[in-house]
């Protein structure tokens, strides 16, 4: 076995069709990266929007906006309206003397008066403008539901809260909603207060472009500007070893089912088959099947620990194997980068975690047959071998899916 030195730009390129496929909060945006955006585009239509709702929320225009929401506040386009008001109490605005004399006539009260008093109001163009935007990024962010951790999330989170701080103010909350029209939209556009509402102005056509009419160019743009990537070393090792294991399986003769995106906050779930055999995989995810035997949950409830803080332990990733004679076996995985430590300690680390798991599932692995884990080290030349937990690097992982899934056995 061979230790390789950690090259976070080189993995990235390696894998950058594919890093698209998983999207967290603690991904960051790295300007440096130009991912295949056409291979991204082969995604269907619901995946495509969760991309382009989040490309809007982190977009320059939806910030300059938001940076210039203070000021635009308390210097808001206003119009005046004219209101019919009748009282015997009092005068306020011009007296229309036809509609009084007609309102005394009817009521009967000789010192009733009907006025038409003007108003200050916001409900301008540009003002339904601005507030049909600022309903859009409250909108999309709570499609995309990310928790606020360091990397995107933060900084998704902290333009929702500038939003909404204004969203909800008494003077934007009483702007009755209507739908922007291209008619209104050039009113916006031509009109005196252009300037002022140009960030409303070009983060509205942004989310025309990007969410509402889904336009592949302006798509394409986005992504090729803004490469979102997981900021964490390990994570993005993570990612990218359950791409070699899916390649892998390719490789080896399973037939994969197609791909989809992760999700948030990174949960994959794929099935793959070879003649009468089929396996599910769960990427960070531990299906209910595997957690409902966990000895590690039922510890923690014995001693009264509260529900909201148990969580069952978590494989990177968990392959359920259903047999062509009706078998079915449970497969753990944990992959490990070490940048300060080398392939020995990584697949000690790996080790160590799996041999927990073990005991932790022992009520599901009992009386299975074969390896129940694999272990994936950053490095090379780390060969897979033994009859409960296989250690590889990279490189040799299809041999270790060889040893998992003999293929004559399935043919």
């Amino acid at each position: 076995m061979k230790s390789v030195p950690w090259d976070r730009h080189k993995e990235i390129q390696r894998v950058r069709s594919r890093i698209w496929h998983h999207l967290s909060a603690s991904a960051e945006v790295e300007s440096t990266i130009r991912p295949d955006a056409a291979a991204l585009l082969q995604l269907d239509e619901g995946e495509i929007r969760l991309l382009a709702e989040m490309h809007f929320l982190l977009s320059d225009e939806v910030g300059e906006l938001l940076n210039e929401l203070p000021l635009l506040v308390r210097r808001l386009a206003t119009t005046t309206i004219t209101e019919e008001e009748q009282s015997p109490e009092r005068v306020r605005g011009a007296i229309n003397w036809g509609r009084t004399l007609s309102a005394r006539l009817g009521a009967g009260v000789p010192h009733m008066y009907v006025t038409t008093p003007s108003r200050r109001a916001h409900q301008t163009p540009e003002n339904e403008l601005l507030v049909s935007v600022m309903d859009a990024i409250a909108e999309s962010a709570r499609r995309l539901g990310i928790p606020d951790r360091p990397g995107i999330g933060h900084e998704i989170s902290s333009r929702l809260h500038v939003n909404e701080q204004f969203r909800r103010r008494r003077v934007l909350a009483e702007v009755q909603r209507k739908r922007v029209t291209a008619r209104s939209l050039a009113r916006v556009r031509s009109g005196r207060n252009r300037r002022r509402y140009a960030g409303a102005i070009s983060s509205f056509e942004r989310f025309q472009a990007l969410v509402a009419q889904l336009q592949s160019p302006a798509i394409k743009e986005a992504i090729e500007q803004r490469a979102i990537v997981t900021r964490s070393d390990p994570t993005l090792f993570e990612i990218s070893g359950t791409f070699d294991l899916i390649d892998g399986l390719e490789e080896t003769g399973w037939e994969v089912s197609r791909f989809r995106l992760f999700g948030i906050p990174g949960a994959l779930q794929l099935s793959a088959i070879r003649g009468g055999s089929r396996i599910q995989l769960w990427y960070q995810q531990t299906p209910r099947a595997l957690s409902e035997g966990s000895r590690y949950v039922s510890t923690l409830k014995e001693h009264a620990f509260p529900s909201a803080s148990i969580r069952s332990q978590r494989p990177d990733f968990v392959i359920r194997h259903h047999g062509e004679d009706g078998t079915r076996r449970w497969i753990l995985g944990e992959v490990k980068l070490g940048i300060k430590r080398g392939v020995e300690d990584s697949a000690r680390a790996a080790l160590s975690d799996l041999l927990s798991y073990r005991r932790d599932f022992r009520s599901r692995l009992a009386g299975q047959s074969g390896p129940y884990g694999l272990g994936l080290a950053w490095g090379s030349e780390l060969e897979p071998v033994g009859s409960e937990i296989l250690l590889c690097t990279p490189d040799r992982i299809g041999k270790a899916l060889e040893i998992l899934f003999p293929e004559d056995q399935w043919v």
